[in-house]
């Protein structure tokens, strides 16, 4: 694989599941009732962990927000913002073709518009532009 400019976004696929699941769990610590915590903190306690739900909430709530600030953080540091292709073909087809315009877009020299180019003008006919001279054609 060559080396690209082009980011994969499958990292941040990651972070979101991450972020979801833990989220999640944080909804299930909160509908738990007592006994059912009880039962949580008795098994937490069989495998060496003291803590209590409530730490255990603010635990999880302090993963999510430091996920979603890590990848807010990460997302501002880039030069652009990220774009999502939602077209044809998979990642590595879609790469190659993006460093290929990118490519020829560096190699071609910038278009400027040359006097005596000729125009459409106001009444839909050709007309010459005024050259360097300032005479019209």
């Amino acid at each position: 694989m060559s080396m690209t400019n082009f980011l994969r976004t499958d990292f941040l696929r990651e972070r979101f599941k991450d972020i979801a699941e833990a989220a999640e769990y944080l909804e299930y610590l909160l509908g738990l009732s007592g006994p059912e915590r009880k039962k949580l903190l008795y098994r937490y306690r069989k495998r060496g962990f003291k803590t209590t739900v409530k730490d255990e909430m603010a635990r999880t709530a302090r993963s999510i927000a430091a996920k979603a600030k890590a990848s807010a953080e990460f997302m501002d540091q880039l030069p652009s913002q990220p774009v999502i292709y939602t077209g044809p073909g998979d990642t590595e087809a879609v790469i190659r073709m993006l460093e290929a315009l990118v490519t020829s877009a560096l190699v071609k020299p910038p278009a400027t518009e040359r006097p005596g180019r000729k125009t459409a003008g106001r009444s839909g006919r050709t007309q010459r532009r005024a050259g360097a001279g300032g005479k019209e054609g």
